[in-house]
């Protein structure tokens, strides 16, 4: 276990809360299961950033705050539309948390904090794709009641 955190609502236009999207982004891309073989993203990539989350309009983001100022995880969420269940849905985009303060939950506070909003939007349901070997990541959303049943594909078009 490792110590309690408070999960805030990032605001996109604080300066502070900006700074630790920014930062952990930059993070988890550098991890292994960030898809860039252990590169991380570049400066320009990570400055734009935020300002293209606050002009994308569906972005959410959740921040794990350890002490004020002091953010260890955070998740990004998007909304999108189920013609299945014919309603809005939010998609966990990014779910990170810093490896020094793993296991103590974090990542069940901040993936309920996703679910709780979207709730509070009366979304029919919360999705999101992982790396099949990141069998961390699988427990965790396994314990939060995340089903696995569907395979995800990308084409990258730039």
């Amino acid at each position: 276990a490792g110590p309690s955190v408070r999960v805030v609502q990032a605001d996109l236009h604080n300066e502070a809360h900006a700074a630790a999207v920014q930062r952990l982004t930059g993070d988890f891309s550098q991890g292994p299961w960030g898809l860039r073989g252990g590169a991380r993203l570049p400066a320009a990539t990570l400055e734009a950033l935020v300002p293209a989350m606050r002009a994308h309009g569906g972005v959410t983001c959740w921040l794990a705050e350890r002490r004020p100022g002091e953010f260890v995880g955070f998740a990004s969420a998007i909304s999108s539309f189920s013609s299945y269940s014919a309603g809005e849905v939010l998609n966990v985009h990014d779910l990170y948390v810093d490896p020094t303060h793993r296991g103590a939950g974090i990542g069940s506070q901040l993936l309920g904090a996703v679910a709780e909003a979207a709730a509070g939007k009366g979304c029919a349901k919360v999705t999101l794709e992982m790396h099949p070997d990141n069998r961390d990541a699988l427990r965790v959303y396994e314990r939060a009641g995340f089903e696995f049943a569907l395979r995800f594909g990308e084409k990258k078009i730039s």
